[in-house]
């Protein structure tokens, strides 16, 4: 189910999303490491193809083949995590659009704050965000469902105040918790 909160004044940034400041790390270091990669494979370019054959894996392997078997390594972990990174921002980027999309379109229902809990898979400097769970009826199909936000750092509603929740008329599991500071 996709759930996302609307970001308070002030928190635009990127970096006021965990996904978003770990994206940008993983990519920041994934960008170094590979072209610290890079430029140990390009010191020794003539000797780049002789990592990738049997032989320079053997007991046997010349010590001018270290740069280049180092350089391969870093390359190939930058890659890794910089592709993460950029996946980590893109999922981002596909929430942000999805919460203007329904700001636009969605069908707004308002309902009861039941709890807030803190959500324990994340932590920045020893602390957890925290989930805001509002029930309410579903546009569609009528029933009684208790919907999660995205993370907040800080909220000043409570239990039993009141919170709208947007729904994507055509897919009825879209979904967005908006939360006014």
């Amino acid at each position: 189910m996709n759930t996302q909160t609307t970001p308070t004044k002030g928190s635009h940034s990127i970096f006021a999303h965990p996904l978003g400041t770990v994206g940008i790390v993983f990519g920041g270091i994934g960008l170094i490491f590979t072209l610290l990669g890079a430029t140990f494979a390009a010191a020794n370019a003539e000797l780049l193809p002789q990592v990738f054959t049997a032989a320079a894996w053997g007991n046997d392997t010349p010590d001018e083949l270290a740069l280049p078997i180092i350089g391969v390594i870093f390359a190939g972990m930058g890659l890794l995590f910089l592709l993460i990174g950029v996946a980590m921002l893109l999922i981002l980027r596909r929430q942000r659009l999805l919460r203007q999309e329904l700001e636009r379109y969605g069908i707004r229902v308002t309902g009861t704050v039941t709890d807030i809990v803190p959500d324990r898979t994340c932590r920045v400097n020893g602390r957890s965000p925290l989930r805001v769970l509002v029930t309410v009826t579903h546009p569609t199909t009528g029933e009684a469902i208790t919907v999660r936000s995205g993370p907040v750092w800080e909220t000043t509603l409570s239990s039993g105040d009141t919170a709208e929740v947007l729904f994507d008329p055509m897919d009825e599991k879209k979904h967005v918790v908006v939360l006014s500071e």
